[in-house]
């Protein structure tokens, strides 16, 4: 679901792979609000495809995905050489995921840990995620 068009102020499209909606609208909105253009898609296997054609200048990924998770999703992306930051949203809460998380992309944090840690997360991770 495209929500903004691929630019906005400049900053560009990103990417959201989330299947609860009350957290990806959160997400969308703290992401328009910050100046970037947002598309959406509720599933790994669609989130694969949409960043393929529309080549985000970042990814908004959750673990948890029906379709396909957000680590198998990363790592087709990464094997086949694209390195597009990923910002990894997760509520699970297992040491291994955070790790791995960590090693593929830019983990952002618990989803339940606050509205306002996780905009912060997102935004700033969005941002810094072009610095790598």
């Amino acid at each position: 679901m495209h929500l903004n068009g691929p630019m906005s102020d400049g900053r560009g499209l990103v990417m959201i792979v989330e299947d609860e909606p009350s957290i990806a609208d959160i997400e969308r909105r703290y992401l328009t609000q910050a100046g970037y253009g947002v598309h959406l898609e509720s599933n790994g296997l669609a989130g694969l495809a949409a960043i393929r054609a529309l080549r985000p200048v970042a990814v908004v990924l959750d673990v948890g995905l029906p379709g396909m998770d957000g680590i198998d999703l990363c790592r087709t992306l990464r094997s086949e050489g694209d390195w597009t930051p990923i910002i990894f949203v997760t509520a699970r809460d297992d040491e291994a995921d955070e790790a791995l998380g960590e090693r593929l992309g830019r983990l952002a944090g618990e989803a339940e840990e606050g509205r306002e840690e996780m905009r912060l997360e997102v935004v700033h991770g969005v941002e810094g995620a072009g610095e790598r």
